[in-house]
């Protein structure tokens, strides 16, 4: 079920009592659920981010918790602790995080400077799938890790110090591959700019806009679907 689901995180303020808690990674201790309730006002909201309406009839784990949920919601043990403003409540909904069959990929702005730059890796399956595979601009060709354990990396050193407003990375499979882009200015002091390593997307392809200066971008795979290695056909990084 987790394939088809969008975490929402939960900010700073609000109350945090959900059913189902995702639990992020250690490089940010974010509040994340898939499924929480909440009074709202005088009413009650049941939030799921687990998709519980397509396919059912080829899903029938998601099947029996529509189930449940619906039986449940019409029961009196359906009473939420936790309360949320309107606002709050609209607020929380905008924040979740995209997962697949939710949202298109977010759009990036900038050109594209990272195609053909020197790029090196921390493992490689063999000579044809090396860390220049990954940013050729071959849509064939790709890097892969030499094996399918977790916390492999990949980087491209972009030959100066750029504004930079956001990477896409097309990994060499769809997956739930669970990663962090990571920015530095000299490739040796590193910051994160993006934790995707609480999400449950099997997109092949993911955006991350976002704001930093540096030299080199790094990602890190933090976790891959089981057997598979890490790996990807394009990374791009897109400067301002």
């Amino acid at each position: 079920m987790l394939d088809r689901s969008v975490s929402f995180i939960i900010g700073d303020g609000l109350p945090f009592n959900p059913i189902v808690q995702v639990i992020p990674n250690f490089y940010h201790n974010r509040k994340l659920a898939n499924l929480a309730e909440y009074r709202v006002g005088k009413g009650k909201l049941m939030i799921c981010g687990i998709d519980i309406q397509n396919d059912l009839g080829s899903r029938p784990a998601a099947s029996q918790l529509r189930r449940s949920l619906e039986s449940y919601m019409k029961s009196p043990a359906f009473a939420p602790e936790a309360a949320l403003e309107v606002e709050a409540a609209r607020d929380l909904l905008r924040q979740r995080e995209s997962g697949p069959h939710s949202e298109t990929l977010q759009w990036l702005a900038g050109r594209e400077i990272a195609t053909g730059r020197e790029a090196s890796c921390d493992s490689m399956m063999n000579d044809a799938h090396g860390p220049q595979k990954g940013n050729d601009g071959i849509g064939s060709t790709k890097w892969l890790a030499g094996d399918d354990a977790a916390g492999h990396w990949w980087q491209v050193d972009l030959g100066e110090v750029y504004t930079l407003a956001g990477t896409k990375v097309k990994f060499h499979q769809e997956g739930n591959f669970l990663y962090v882009i990571q920015v530095s200015s000299d490739g040796a002091e590193w910051h994160v700019v993006t934790n995707q390593t609480g999400q449950t997307s099997i997109e092949q392809e993911r955006n991350d806009p976002f704001e930093a200066t540096g030299r080199f971008v790094k990602i890190v795979y933090n976790g891959v679907p089981a057997g598979i290695p890490a790996g990807h056909y394009a990374f791009e990084v897109y400067s301002r």
